[in-house]
């Protein structure tokens, strides 16, 4: 999955993801949760690198925040915040349904969590006829 950089940095989301990856899970699961944190912060480390960098550039008196050229540092900072950087989607089903998130939280991380798709109870050869699911 494709995520801008500013989806990732956007509290609401850091504060469900670390919701998420707080639950108890399945060992593959937090494996998995662990390295998408990881790469998370790791991104989040750079932007800050490279956003210090940029408030050094645009202050005309060195170390002097009054002088900073807001709308310079606002164009270098929107430019880093529009970077997309690929994520591993994260399935309900490797998930447990003993965990608890609230539902700000689910929508916050809609797109990065999938629920595959589930097949219909009903056979295309009769209505009435029911067709057993597959295990989850």
């Amino acid at each position: 999955m494709i995520l801008k950089l500013e989806a990732v940095l956007n509290p609401a989301f850091q504060d469900a993801f670390v919701a998420l990856t707080n639950q108890p899970l399945p060992a593959l699961s937090a494996f998995r949760l662990a390295k998408i944190l990881k790469q998370f912060r790791g991104e989040a480390a750079e932007f800050d690198t490279v956003r210090q960098a940029s408030i050094k550039a645009h202050c005309s008196i060195p170390g002097d925040l009054a002088s900073l050229d807001t709308a310079a540092f606002t164009k270098d900072v929107m430019a880093v915040y529009a970077e997309e950087i690929e994520v591993e989607l994260v399935g309900l089903v490797e998930l447990t349904d003993k965990m608890t998130l609230t539902a700000q939280q689910v929508l916050q991380l809609e797109g990065f969590v999938y629920a595959p798709r589930a097949e219909s109870p009903v056979s295309e050869e009769s209505d009435s006829k029911i067709v057993p699911m597959p295990p989850a």
